[in-house]
């Protein structure tokens, strides 16, 4: 079962006692809104940050940017977006393109249709 991070909290209060059950049998996924708030303090200040509104192409950034953050404090984003039907990333990253490429594959594994950013014309 794909809970909200949101969803979990409350599961996780009003089933206190379970807790430990109730981890091990949810996932929790994070909307974008969710990414955008725990990655604030990385959030190009103007910019609305992830508007891909899809749990796992959040669930795989917030492990890129966690891995990111290691290496490079300074780290910042401003916008991960679809644009003509690709991902783009638009960070501080030399990691870039290959984001864009496994978001593409993400979202193209959900049949919505997304190509790779390989046979892209890059903007």
């Amino acid at each position: 079962m794909i809970i909200s991070a949101q969803d979990a909290k409350k599961c996780m209060k009003k089933y206190h006692i379970f807790v430990t059950s109730v981890r091990k049998s949810c996932r929790v996924t994070l909307t974008s809104n969710e990414f955008n708030e725990k990655w604030k303090e990385h959030l190009e200040p103007l910019f609305y940050g992830l508007a891909i509104n899809d749990p796992q192409v959040a669930e795989y950034l917030d492990k890129e940017f966690t891995e990111e953050v290691k290496t490079d404090p300074q780290f910042q984003y401003s916008q991960i977006k679809l644009k003509f039907g690709y991902a783009r990333v638009y960070t501080t990253s030399t990691k870039t393109f290959q984001w864009e490429e496994e978001i593409n594959r993400i979202l193209k594994g959900d049949d919505k249709n997304i190509q790779t950013n390989s046979s892209a014309r890059r903007t």
